[in-house]
C-alpha cells in the first residue's frame, strides 16, 4: 500500500457561495486545504474590499459554527483555515478601489471574468483590451490578476475559446504589460500549457483535479454526465496528457493546485439548462494523487499543492502536514444542505484510488 505525507495544501481558486449552500460545502475544503483563494462571483458580485471583507467573515463564522456542530478531532486545525479573497474586475472599479486592494490582507487578486462564460458571469468583461487601465495600475500596485480565458465570440467553438483567448487577448496583454502578475486560471489545453511555459515568471497557472483526470469522452461519450460539465470544458486526451506532464514534472514551477470547486445544486445539474461547475473539493487531493501516482511522481505532489501557488502569491509555506493513502474507496453519494437539498461531486459513481487520512 502507497502512502505519501505532504505539507498541507491551498487550493488557488475555490467557489464557496454563500448562505445555506456555503454551509453545506465549507467543511470539503477546510478539512483538506490550509488556505483558499475564494472566487467572487456571487450575486450580486464581490467588487469591492469591504464586500470581500464581510463575505471572508461570513465563510469564517461558517466554518466555526459547522466545526463545533460536528466536532471533528482535529477541529483546531480546521479551524484556522484561511479564505483570501478577490475582487471581480467590472467597469466602475476605480483607482481608489484597486489601492484599497493592494493593502488589504485579505484581498490578493482582481478576477477577470468574460461575460456570460461560466456561473454568474453575466456581470464579467466584453472587451478585454478595455481594461488595458486598470491593468497598468494592477502592474504598479502588483496587484495579481486571475483570468478566465475564453473567447465569448459566438462564432468560436466551444472547444476552441482558450486557444482563442490566447491568441487574441491573453498574448497582446502579457506583451504590454510585462511586469503584471497573471493567474491563467483552470486551464483545460496543449496551447495553454505551452502559452504559460512560454511566458517569464510573472505568468502562472491553476490547473484542476476534473481537467487532469478526464477528457471530453469522459463528460459525452454514451451519456452526459453533468456534474464533469465545467468552463473551460473537458478537452481531447491530448490536452489532458499535456497537462499532465506539465504539472507533474520534476521542473515544474509555474502550475499548481486550483481546484474550481464550484457547487450546485443537484436540480442546477441535472436540468434541461444545467450549471457549469465541479464540486470537486471533497475528492480533489483524491483525485490529484491519482494522477500523480499514474506517472510515477507522487514525489512531486507536494511542489504542485503545496510550494509553487504559495510561492507565487508572496506567503510562507504551510506547517501543519496531511497524509494522503492508496485505498479503494466509494465516495459519498450526495453532500446535503440543511434544508435536504443534494449536492454531487464530480466522482458521482467512481470508485476512488486514493483517500485522505488526517
Amino acid at each position: 500500500m502507497k502512502s505519501i505525507t505532504i505539507i498541507k495544501p491551498d487550493d488557488w481558486h475555490l467557489h464557496l457561495r454563500d448562505g445555506d449552500l456555503l454551509k453545506a460545502v465549507i467543511f470539503s475544503s477546510s478539512n483538506h486545504f490550509q488556505r483558499a483563494l475564494v472566487m467572487p462571483n456571487l450575486s450580486p458580485p464581490i467588487t469591492t474590499v469591504k464586500m470581500a471583507e464581510e463575505y471572508k467573515n461570513r465563510i469564517c463564522i461558517t466554518n466555526r459554527t459547522v466545526l463545533e456542530k460536528i466536532r471533528p478531532e482535529n477541529i483546531d486545525a480546521l479551524l484556522s483555515f484561511k479564505p483570501y479573497m478577490t475582487l471581480y474586475l467590472n467597469s466602475e472599479m476605480s483607482s481608489q478601489e484597486l489601492k484599497r486592494v493592494s493593502e488589504s490582507p485579505d484581498v490578493l487578486a482582481v478576477k477577470f471574468y468574460p461575460a456570460g462564460a461560466t456561473t454568474n458571469s453575466t456581470f464579467g468583461v466584453s472587451e478585454f483590451e478595455s481594461y488595458y487601465r486598470v491593468f497598468e495600475q494592477m502592474e504598479k500596485l502588483d496587484i495579481v490578476l486571475c483570468v478566465h480565458g475564453e473567447s465569448i465570440n459566438p462564432e468560436v467553438d466551444v472547444f476552441d475559446r482558450e486557444a482563442r483567448f490566447i491568441e487574441e487577448s491573453f498574448e497582446p496583454m502579457t506583451r504590454r504589460f510585462p511586469n503584471l502578475r497573471v493567474v491563467f486560471e483552470h486551464i483545460s489545453t496543449s496551447d495553454a500549457v505551452n502559452f504559460v511555459k512560454d511566458q517569464n515568471e510573472n505568468v502562472v497557472a491553476s490547473v484542476t483535479p476534473q481537467h487532469l483526470a478526464y477528457n471530453r469522452n469522459n463528460l459525452l461519450a454514451g451519456k452526459l454526465r453533468p456534474h464533469k460539465y465545467c468552463a473551460p470544458l473537458l478537452k481531447k486526451e491530448v490536452d489532458r496528457s499535456s497537462l499532465v506532464h506539465a504539472v507533474t514534472a520534476d521542473s515544474n514551477e509555474k502550475f499548481f493546485l486550483g481546484t474550481d470547486s464550484a457547487p450546485h445544486l443537484i436540480g442546477e445539474k441535472e436540468s434541461s439548462c444545467g450549471c457549469a461547475g465541479c464540486f470537486s473539493a471533497p475528492y480533489a487531493l483524491a483525485k490529484y494523487a491519482e494522477v500523480f501516482s499514474a506517472e510515477s511522481k507522487l514525489e512531486n505532489l507536494e511542489k504542485f499543492a503545496s510550494l509553487n501557488g504559495a510561492k507565487f502569491y508572496g506567503l510562507p509555506v504551510n506547517k501543519e502536514k496531511i497524509n494522503l493513502v492508496q485505498k479503494n474507496n466509494i465516495p459519498t453519494d450526495f453532500f446535503m444542505t440543511e434544508k435536504g437539498e443534494k449536492i454531487v461531486s464530480f466522482v458521482h459513481g467512481e470508485a476512488l484510488d486514493w483517500q485522505v487520512v488526517n
